[in-house]
């Protein structure tokens, strides 16, 4: 029988959700721990079952089981998909979940996982979503996509009136988004903007690629160097519009490539030993949803670290 744990609500967690305690104070609890713990009556406070959503008060008892097996993805950051991991990828996914309430659910997405089905792909986010559910009457709905290829934050809308809410917050640009890259070369300035146009093009693979052509769409990425090395740098940046592909497609267009990008790197090849997974990660995104502010950071993935390490670029995680 595994250990019960007894701790009381200290003063500065008063009024805070569950799940955000355990977020604070057992962070090898995922979300899916915690809700199916509390779903079948082993979380209590105060004698009392609880749910994961509900807000606990300063000098409540917490009672909670010690975990003996975590549930966690099987690399931080990377994912197999599989149609006959089905289970396993619902778990991983799961495990996976930044933050939840009753609108939205955030998932620090896993880099080569698609947000969508569609042109060969059968497994994706979008795939599992009604496994996704939870309390909700309705599984969660996209409303913004990342590449298949790039890792972080991945906002679901959990009722409609949610999903319209955050289609506006989206195209009125009312959004702020921070993306990490790590890069071959460094730019020639340590911050700046990239206004090149882009246009979908054939690339010769039977794929299109986004293009710089001055008949392209408008495309604007801001960047900040916030490390680098002689190979290699770590990037800050910022997509002031939303083109496919944008920041890949821009960091080429400079010389800066990011490192494992099989579409946009004509070294490719060299460097995938370094990182079998693309480099982009997206790592903050902050919006206002019915008056209130949230904001949002994805763990950087076990890939990404590696890389960083290799090209000794020094970057210390903060915590929002």
């Amino acid at each position: 029988m595994a250990e019960i744990i007894k701790k009381l609500v200290a003063e500065e967690d008063n009024d805070i959700r569950l799940d955000r305690w355990f977020k604070r104070h057992y962070k090898e609890y995922s979300f899916a721990n915690i809700s199916k713990l509390a779903r079948t009556g082993q979380i209590r406070v105060d004698s009392k079952r609880v749910k994961a959503s509900d807000k606990i008060r300063f000098n409540q008892e917490i009672r909670f089981p010690a975990l003996i097996v975590l549930p966690k993805p099987q690399a931080k950051g990377s994912i197999t998909t599989s149609k006959n991991d089905y289970a396993k990828l619902v778990e991983e996914i799961t495990a996976n979940i930044i933050y939840i309430n009753s609108h939205i659910l955030v998932l620090n997405k896993p880099a080569s996982l698609a947000v969508q089905s569609g042109n060969g792909i059968e497994i994706s986010v979008d795939h599992i979503a009604s496994e996704l559910k939870f309390d909700a009457k309705e599984k969660p709905k996209l409303v913004h996509r990342i590449d298949k290829e790039t890792s972080g934050i991945l906002v679901m809308a959990r009722n409609i009136k949610a999903a319209q809410e955050i289609a506006d917050i989206f195209q009125n640009r009312e959004i702020d988004k921070k993306y990490l890259a790590v890069v071959q070369g460094k730019p020639k300035d340590s911050k700046g903007m990239i206004d090149i146009p882009l246009e979908k093009k054939d690339s010769g693979t039977g794929f299109e690629n986004m293009a710089p052509s001055k008949n392209g769409k408008q495309a604007i990425t801001k960047y900040k160097v916030l490390a680098h090395s002689e190979r290699a740098a770590l990037l800050e940046v910022f997509p002031v519009t939303g083109r496919k592909h944008q920041i890949r497609a821009h960091l080429a267009a400079i010389g800066c490539p990011i490192i494992s990008d099989k579409k946009y790197n004509k070294e490719y090849s060299l460097y995938n030993k370094i990182a079998a997974n693309l480099c982009l990660h997206a790592y903050e995104l902050d919006l206002a949803l019915f008056g209130e502010k949230l904001k949002f950071q994805a763990p950087l993935p076990k890939h990404f670290i590696d890389v960083l390490n290799f090209f000794s670029l020094n970057f210390k995680e903060k915590n929002v």
